[in-house]
């Protein structure tokens, strides 16, 4: 995770972020986490698919026109192939980001990155601003999902098809390989939907959160 973004990019991010809020009366939080949700479910399918793959292989070979695999079709050589291929699919579905995606319905994706947002949300404390005015950007890369939750004081006054647009400025950033750029957009697009609904800076200009980017474990 420390790799993903240099000094350079952090402070690019925190001078954004002081930017944004300096129209506005929010408290703008980017948040990024590798993976929301370890997955254990996507593990147990691609162990299950690994040995149904060596099961249905050996099938198939036993009846085929391949007399000199015969000695090799035992039932314990299928047996310790459907182990070994089982366990490599079930390491494989931890390990690769596109399998876990391929393994793991999107309901169950999306159920999973929205708890962590949450999670994230009151582990940060956005709610304890004077006008419950705090917004996380949420990115979970490995799954390719975006969450942007509001506090109350936000979320009364603005719909939900904003906070869609201002993912969508992050998620283009990130399909450029630019996660850095993906997040300044996203931070922009933020500030300009706060001040587009009348959501204007507090005459004493207090900043409530500090103006950094947050990085989780998981």
């Amino acid at each position: 995770m420390n790799d993903l973004f240099s000094e350079d990019d952090r402070q690019r991010i925190a001078e954004a972020i002081d930017k944004a809020e300096a129209a506005t009366s929010a408290e703008i939080v980017p948040y990024v986490v590798v993976q929301s949700d370890p997955y254990p479910a996507a593990r147990w399918r691609g162990g299950v698919l690994g040995a149904l793959l060596v099961l249905s292989a050996a099938s198939l070979l036993r009846v085929g026109p391949f007399p000199a695999l015969t000695p090799y079709l035992t039932d314990l050589y299928i047996l310790a192939a459907a182990v070994g291929t089982g366990l490599s699919g079930a390491l494989a579905a931890g390990a690769l980001p596109p399998l876990l995606r391929a393994l793991t319905p999107v309901e169950e994706r999306q159920r999973a990155v929205y708890r962590r947002a949450v999670e994230a949300f009151l582990e940060q404390e956005l709610f304890d601003t004077p006008d419950r005015t705090g917004i996380l950007l949420f990115v979970s890369l490995n799954e390719h999902q975006i969450e942007v939750l509001a506090d109350r004081g936000i979320d009364e006054q603005v719909d939900e098809s904003a906070w869609i647009d201002v993912a969508d400025h992050i998620r283009r950033g990130i399909e450029d390989e630019q996660l850095t750029q993906g997040l300044l957009n996203g931070i922009d697009r933020c500030g300009t939907v706060l001040h587009e609904h009348g959501l204007e800076a507090d005459a004493d200009g207090a900043d409530d959160l500090s103006d950094h980017l947050r990085r989780g474990d998981g």
